[in-house]
């Protein structure tokens, strides 16, 4: 099929064929019509030959070339190549819009756009005639990026510093059996926990939620899940206290002192600020997040199981003491007074919170001291707390031993499938070197995966949906491909295109030292994004380059023409590379025709230039990244996509 398209310059009209296959007819003059392909672009020209002679037929004369290069017709002579000449890949060769108009063009793009893009547009203008309260509340908080989202590094580190205060409320709340008098440092740190609790009730409230999968950012539905929610239990938790902070400070005479008295005659007041308690699993769970290893996680689950063990003890051990102190004042016997060979209750402070330790632990143990319960109130709390310790204590030491044999079992499985594999290189009897070689990337590689999840580990992945499926992959690979502007372009205007390429094109290799990624003279397979690692380039005449930064990309022309390595990628260090191939980068690119004219467009500018550049210039390295980003504008430009993104 005859069309007329652009060269790679846009400047030329060029007479071509929509398929690459060589076509002959006869004609009067007995010459034949074939397809050959232009030298510098790439497109197919439009040539008659006989034999040993190729010319275009152009009335009594043949053309020139234009002065930009890019030869557009043979003339009468025949002239051998001076070099290799690259044309396109069937691939980027056709397309539905060469026969459109500009007006079809357009249309057909935009119409695509819309289609695939993740991009939408949403009038957010409010006149000011109709703008109520509300309005001018929604703007205010637009501009001071209000609701913040609940992953935001603000968020978290307030759920960071809330867990340091309940921590604190831990230890201090329950202290206050001892009766001790507040010091500075106690008394300081009652003003910043209730000031922080106070500030709480105000960013619970402007920061979103989760509803299952949905991100809630609006202002009203967050506000009305709060006040139906942690509204209440934040009210409960710090109103008290402000009363009796301000009571300490006011004179008899105030109201507020007298109110505050008759709240701080009840000395359990401040155990209300326990219940925050309730967020601390919500907090715990964004900590777990940030640990990204097995092993480092059976640690952390170690820690909480112990932790859980002393604040249990110290909760114990300060309730022992309540119910002493209360026999003392009631005249009756008591364990501070009648037990131990000295009394307790004349002990400093350290002494009586350590005693009352003491015996809480006993009663998790088999161990024994000399303080026992000698009314029936202790003799009650010590049936309670030895019957509870029975249950929890067992079940705690249950766990902690669970971790310990799953600690044991990660390293023992991997020292046993060492063993298997020294047993195995000998009894083959490999090589020495070679085995010096295998065992050290594997032990590599088996230290590099210890310290990540692999996706195969997590049994929920595989029920994530199609479209949850390739924002993962994206998000994953993502960061491995963008150096290149091509994809930096497509990723900023045409996301989804680079979501399909992540998930179904982007393959990852591992490679150990001294292999080869490729050699020169192989016909290349694919183009290769460097991961991590260190590789060595070393050109056709020995020159070598090394100190690629992570993101560098190598073989790029396998993309856009029929290409042979140029020289050696050789690893220097166990590396990660990313791999794509061009049949998987056409297969997404042809999904949509906005990135696949933008492709072609690029293909045959890379090409001119390919042709253009002298043979010891072409290599498998990156080009000078300011060419590679104005040949991508260049593309996007003429073919119509950049119009529609500004």
């Amino acid at each position: 099929e005859e069309v007329v398209v652009p060269d790679a310059s846009g400047s030329w009209q060029v007479r071509g064929f929509s398929q690459p296959e060589i076509t002959c007819r006869k004609s009067r003059s007995r010459t034949e019509e074939v397809v050959v392909p232009d030298a510098a672009s790439g497109w197919p020209v439009r040539c008659y030959s006989q034999p040993k002679i190729m010319r275009r037929k152009s009335g009594s004369r043949s053309e020139d070339a234009p002065a930009d290069g890019v030869r557009r017709s043979f003339s009468t002579s025949t002239r051998p190549p001076a070099k290799m000449t690259y044309t396109v890949l069937d691939k980027f060769l056709n397309s539905v819009l060469d026969r459109a108009s500009e007006e079809q063009h357009k249309a057909t793009l935009l119409q695509e756009l819309r289609r695939f893009s993740e991009h939408q547009t949403v009038d957010l203008t409010l006149t000011q005639k109709h703008m109520t309260c509300y309005d001018v509340l929604l703007n205010i908080l637009d501009q001071l990026r209000l609701p913040m989202s609940p992953n935001s590094e603000i968020r978290l580190a307030w759920d960071i510093l809330g867990l340091m205060f309940i921590m604190y409320d831990l230890f201090a709340i329950p202290m206050q059996a001892f009766n001790a008098p507040e010091d500075p440092f106690t008394e300081g740190m009652g003003w910043t926990t209730l000031i922080f609790w106070s500030w709480d009730v105000v960013m619970s409230n402007i920061a979103g939620y989760f509803d299952g999968p949905e991100l809630v950012m609006q202002q009203w539905k967050i506000t009305c899940r709060y006040l139906k929610t942690w509204f209440l239990l934040d009210c409960i938790v710090v109103v008290p206290d402000w009363f009796t902070r301000l009571a300490s400070d006011a004179g008899d005479s105030d109201a507020i002192a007298n109110a505050g008295r008759i709240l701080r005659s009840a000395r359990a007041i401040r155990v209300i600020r326990l219940l925050r308690l309730l967020k601390l699993q919500k907090m715990l769970n964004k900590i777990y997040d940030f640990i990204d290893s097995e092993y480092m996680f059976i640690i952390a689950d170690m820690i909480r199981l112990v932790f859980f063990i002393i604040v249990l003890n110290h909760v114990i051990a300060c309730l022992w003491y309540l119910v002493g102190y209360a026999g003392f004042e009631a005249g009756d016997k008591n364990w501070l007074e009648d037990t131990g060979k000295t009394k307790v209750i004349d002990g400093t402070l350290a002494w009586k919170y350590l005693t009352a330790l003491h015996w809480s632990l006993t009663q998790f143990t088999p161990a024994g001291m000399d303080v026992y319960a000698m009314n029936v109130p202790e003799r009650i709390m010590s049936i309670v707390v030895l019957g509870f310790a029975i249950i929890t204590f067992s079940s705690i030491l249950a766990s902690v031993s669970g971790s310990m044999t799953a600690l044991r079992n990660l390293q023992g499985d991997t020292k046993k499938q060492f063993w298997l594999l020294r047993r195995y290189l000998r009894s083959k009897k490999v090589r020495l070197n070679s085995r010096v070689r295998i065992i050290k990337y594997l032990e590599h590689l088996t230290t590099q995966q210890a310290k990540t999840v692999k996706m195969s580990d997590v049994a929920l992945l595989p029920k994530l949906s199609g479209p949850l499926s390739d924002l993962l992959a994206y998000e994953l690979k993502k960061n491995l491909v963008s150096a290149h502007p091509f994809i930096q372009y497509v990723d900023k205007n045409m996301q989804s295109v680079l979501v399909k390429l992540c998930a179904q094109s982007l393959r990852e290799a591992h490679l150990a030292a001294e292999d080869s990624v490729f050699r020169m003279g192989d016909v290349g397979e694919n183009c290769y994004f460097l991961k991590s690692g260190e590789v060595v380039y070393m050109g056709p005449m020995g020159e070598g380059r090394e100190g690629f930064e992570n993101g560098a990309w190598f073989a790029e022309a396998v993309l856009w023409t029929v290409w042979n390595h140029k020289g050696l990628l050789h690893v220097a260090a166990p590396t990660e590379v990313v791999m794509i191939s061009p049949d998987q980068w056409a297969r997404v690119m042809r999904v949509n025709q906005c990135p696949y004219e933008m492709c072609r467009r690029y293909a045959f500018s890379f090409v001119s230039h390919l042709n253009t550049e002298g043979e010891a210039a072409i290599t498998d390295l990156p080009w000078n990244h300011q060419l590679i980003n104005n040949m991508v504008l260049e593309s996007a430009e003429r073919a119509g996509v950049a119009a529609m993104f500004n």
